[in-house]
């Protein structure tokens, strides 16, 4: 019989209400995530040799097909009981699971996320609802990893920031958030994190 993995300890909770993220969660072992890195780029080169163009439009998810290929290698990784133990800790234990991404960033790719929200729900609304995000490469600063404000979840948002069509902050206040300390989101292959909504 084998036991139900742990959800995260009340000190792993408390940093996450007060900071607002949590990051280096152990989820798989370096042979397992070797495997879901290797289906994942056979899956992509299959998708490249069969329409290089289909591929390139953000558009096309084929992960949202039930039964194809891409679901059967996804929606078994994120239905991981590390996943959902760690989202049931924070969430309690009737989770949803309301979308899921997979973001390729391509070697050189120049491109940079501005600061953002994940939504602008109200801060009730939004404490219930988080993002789990995968390393399945390492994510260091030199590739581009996420970085944080501590506590930004608890801040006010700017009216810029109103609606799903505009979560990025507007220039003054992206300076302001760059004046503040960050956290960044340093993971090996195999660990996750997970931050709030806002």
């Amino acid at each position: 019989m084998t036991s139900s993995p742990q959800g995260l300890t009340e000190a792993q909770k408390r940093q996450y209400w007060s900071e607002g993220f949590l990051t280096g969660l152990e989820v798989m072992g370096a042979e397992q995530m070797k495997r879901v890195r290797d289906r994942l780029i056979s899956l992509e080169a299959a998708e490249v040799a069969a329409d290089p163009e289909r591929w390139a439009d953000p558009k096309h998810q084929p992960w949202e097909v039930a039964g194809s290929p891409w679901w059967h290698w996804f929606h078994g990784m994120i239905r991981h009981p590390r996943i959902l133990a760690a989202a049931s800790s924070v969430l309690g234990p009737n989770v949803l699971i309301r979308n899921a991404d997979i973001f390729v960033k391509a070697v050189d790719d120049p491109k940079r996320i501005r600061w953002h929200v994940d939504c602008t729900s109200p801060e009730s609304e939004a404490n219930k609802l988080l993002t789990m995000w995968i390393a399945i490469s390492d994510s260091t600063m030199e590739n581009g990893a996420v970085e944080w404000v501590k506590g930004s979840h608890a801040f006010e948002l700017p009216p810029e920031v109103h609606d799903k069509a505009s979560l990025s902050y507007p220039p003054e206040g992206a300076a302001h958030l760059d004046q503040l300390p960050r956290a960044p989101n340093l993971l090996r292959a195999g660990q996750m994190s997970l931050h709030h909504f806002r």
